[in-house]
């Protein structure tokens, strides 16, 4: 409910109990004012009658006190009403304090109405009644004041009657105001107020009441989400934004029966509940023709914005009537569907499975870890690294080694790079990883040195956007300077993502480097987009063949030809070339034909850990 309506309905409120108590103390300051002169014309007329006179002005009194106590009370509930009204403090259903109230205590309007208009009818009726003895007394005294005295009586009925009804009036204003309260907010409770669609709330509602209602019928929930739409917030602003979201509303609205229900859950997010089914294959028909329905474009102004969304399906059947009885457990299913969705492509749909599920969660499972071993500085070292050397083809010698970082859980079960490492990339972890690499690289390099070992280089593969490797390349030079570390003990390997990635002030602190006699090398090459112009232009001593091109020699034609012209590429650029994955004599010895300069690969050694390589011949 908006401010506005929530604060006249208060103000309502408060107005009509006012109204109520304003009349009560006109009410009983004019009854009191009656009573109290008609008690001094009846002392003068019973003057002679003294018993008579003593027991009525007795009685007369006593009923005054009590007009008057009440009228106090009231007073006081009149006076911090007032003081709510002043305050604006309480929602429609506020409570007031009462005078006898302690100063923690409330009571609601209703509850306050009922109070006093017992009180008042008992207060008027004894009103009443003093005034009849009075008039009585009075025609037992003396019939001269008879008229005056049952005007004074009239008056007292006809105001008590008024008093009463406008009570009752009010009361009932007040209670329909609070009925219509009560339903708007309960309308918004269960609304989303952008679209007017349901909201998450409620459409948990629905699929309860689905599931109750309807236990053997087949239903499906659908998750949809608009793909990319933080680039469309952020381009054309959220007021777009909130245009789109109506637009796409309607869109799937368009597609829907009338037992079919849409909400949205939030942000870019809608879930349907599709009732209109009775299989799997309704569906899936059902699905697929709004998947191709929502690849499509809204004009906005004179903007044509296009959009394509990924939708997750929970079927509910005989198959899982068991397992999904609980809502948040579809709802769980179509949003681990759509994620499923949204990783594989977008602008597709996926209905849940098994697999799916325990793929996620072994990620989630994956990511948790990662994150604890990580937060805890890896005190357990479940993180390492191992050394895979490098072979200098020509001359058949070990001058290098690639630092690969390996991970061993606390079960003694190794978990590979290519599962954990892409986890990192997605959930902002790399950064860590990397910095943890370089750390222990180059603790690893001063070790060797305190142990007058013969020098070998470590090549450290580093990833990142513009400010993750800004960070890791200072954290080197940090480490460099901290062991007494010459650069031409260490190596940077580079993906071509990455160096798509990098500043410019980055290449210019690379290219120091490249001076100062560290290697420089592109991984995975010829994978990537880097175009030859920008190889040119960046400071790089070496390229890496990829392993995927190696794997074919030397039979297969196509690698043969490319091997052998990145070879040749690299060469007349003055760059080493670098084989990956060598595995077998036949490889190897194309390599060496064709003048590749370094072998690495199991055909030469697997990744060793720190001790066993120092203790390798090189």
């Amino acid at each position: 409910m908006s401010l506005g309506n929530l604060s006249l309905k208060k103000y309502s409120l408060v107005i009509g109990l006012t109204i109520i108590i304003t009349i009560m103390i006109v009410t009983f300051a004019f009854t009191s004012k009656q009573i109290k002169d008609n008690q001094k014309r009846i002392e003068a007329l019973l003057i002679n009658n003294t018993a008579n006179a003593k027991q009525l002005v007795s009685k007369s009194e006593e009923v005054f006190k009590e007009s008057r106590l009440l009228l106090d009370k009231l007073n006081n509930i009149s006076a911090s009403n007032n003081k709510l009204y002043q305050g604006n403090l309480y929602p429609t259903y506020t409570l007031l304090k009462t005078s006898n109230s302690s100063s923690n205590e409330y009571i609601d309007p209703i509850k306050l109405i009922s109070i006093i208009i017992p009180e008042l009818g008992k207060s008027l009726k004894r009103i009443e009644d003093m005034a009849v003895d009075q008039f009585w007394s009075a025609q037992d005294a003396s019939g001269l004041a008879y008229e005056e005295f049952y005007d004074t009586a009239k008056n007292i009925n006809i105001l008590s009657i008024v008093a009463v009804i406008m009570s009752i009036f009010l009361t009932f204003f007040i209670l329909k105001n609070q009925n219509i309260a009560n339903r708007k907010l309960s309308y918004q409770a269960s609304t989303d107020m952008l679209t007017l669609l349901p909201n998450r709330s409620r459409q948990i509602k629905n699929i309860e009441e689905q599931i109750s209602n309807k236990p053997d019928s087949i239903f499906a929930v659908i998750f949809i989400d608009i793909d990319y739409f933080k680039i469309i917030n952020d381009n054309y602003g959220h007021d777009i934004g909130d245009v789109i979201l109506n637009k796409f509303s309607a869109k799937i609205s368009s597609h829907l029966k009338e037992e079919d229900v849409l909400s949205r859950f939030g942000g870019d997010e809608f879930v349907l509940l599709l009732r209109s089914i009775n299989s799997q294959k309704q569906a899936d028909n059902f699905v697929k023709k709004l998947s191709s329905a929502l690849d499509t474009s809204f004009q906005v102004n004179d903007t044509e914005i296009f959009i394509t969304a990924s939708m997750g399906v929970s079927l509910y059947s005989d198959k899982c009537k068991d397992e999904c009885k609980d809502p948040k457990v579809l709802l769980k299913h179509a949003d681990i569907a759509m994620y499923s969705a949204k990783h594989n492509s977008r602008n597709c749909f996926r209905f849940f499975s098994k697999d799916t599920k325990d793929r996620i969660e072994s990620e989630h499972n994956i990511c948790h870890a990662l994150h604890t071993i990580l937060k805890n500085d890896n005190a357990d070292k479940q993180l390492h690294l191992k050394y895979q050397p490098l072979l200098n083809i020509k001359e058949q010698d070990v001058t290098e080694c690639e630092a690969l970082i390996r991970w061993t859980d606390q079960n003694g079960k190794e978990i590979a790079p290519d599962r954990f490492i892409p986890l990192a990339e997605k959930n902002n972890l790399i950064e860590k990883i990397n910095l943890f690499v370089v750390n222990e690289a180059c603790q690893q390099q001063y070790q060797w040195q305190q142990n007058k070992q013969k020098p070998i280089r470590i090549n450290i593969n580093l990833s990142g956007n513009k400010i993750v490797f800004s960070k890791l390349i200072e954290q080197l030079r940090y480490n460099l300077k901290k062991y007494s570390l010459p650069p031409s003990f260490f190596g940077i390997e580079l993906t071509e993502r990455t160096i798509n990635e990098i500043s410019k002030e980055t290449i210019l602190q690379l290219d120091q480097l490249r001076k100062e006699g560290m290697k420089i090398s592109i991984d995975d090459f010829g994978t990537g987009y880097s175009s030859l112009s920008e190889l040119k232009n960046l400071p790089v001593t070496t390229l890496k063949i990829d392993k995927a091109f190696i794997q074919g020699l030397p039979n297969d034609k196509k690698d043969h030809a490319l091997v052998k012209t990145i070879i040749d590429l690299g060469h007349s650029l003055n760059l080493d070339i670098v084989a990956e994955g060598v595995e077998n004599i036949e490889q190897h010895l194309f390599l060496k034909k064709h003048l590749c300069n370094v072998g690495q690969g199991y055909y030469y050694h697997h990744p060793l850990h720190s001790d066993n390589l120092a203790q390798l011949e090189i």
